[in-house]
């Protein structure tokens, strides 16, 4: 019976300790994995200056907090801020992540946010930043299934933000300071 309990604590104490490793042990190669794909994928230039992964703060799920992030944008916008904010918190179901049907967000935390969106009289705005994806030769591709994520995020917080819209086309102009919001949902 001893030697039982001794090996239940033996796997507890090395399941824990993974726990705490695994996060430290992968952090830079996520950190350059996440910016590079972002500026790839991306007309505008993302940065942050840190990530912190946690497995234990909110077991069994992932906490993931982004520090110092900034989003800038390229021409016509070149220079102009799009977002940054002190940090941005994230809480993930693991397993639905790794199942990969639907990844699951337990919770999206933006802390002191500002978001500059600026619409040019031509209608151009600076938010448009995802690049277009190649189309796909085959018209067959659909055969292969569905590769889209989809996302369900249970909730989400704004903490002491600011949103400037300035749309030129419409010769309109608003802005939100102190802005505190919560809201969950599918």
């Amino acid at each position: 019976m001893k030697k039982a309990l001794k090996v239940i604590g033996i796997i507890l104490l090395l399941f824990i300790a993974a726990l705490v490793i695994l996060p430290f042990a992968l952090k830079g190669k996520i950190v350059e994995l996440v910016k590079t794909e972002a500026n790839n994928n991306l007309n505008a230039t993302v940065d942050f200056s840190d990530v912190n992964l946690s497995l234990i703060r909110n077991f069994p799920n992932l906490s993931v907090k982004i520090e110092t992030l900034s989003v800038i944008g390229v021409a016509p916008f070149e220079g102009d801020t799009l977002a940054y904010m002190d940090d941005l918190a994230l809480t993930v179901d693991v397993m639905s992540a790794i199942r990969g049907e639907q990844i699951e967000i337990l919770s999206i935390d933006l802390h002191r946010p500002v978001i500059n969106v600026k619409v040019l009289a031509d209608g151009s705005a600076n938010y448009d930043i995802a690049k277009e994806s190649p189309e796909e030769e085959s018209p067959d591709s659909d055969e292969a299934g569905d590769e889209s994520v989809k996302l369900q995020i249970q909730g989400y917080s704004i903490t002491d933000g600011r949103l400037v819209y300035d749309d030129a086309s419409l010769g309109f102009y608003i802005l939100l300071d102190k802005l505190d919001h919560e809201g969950s949902g599918n």
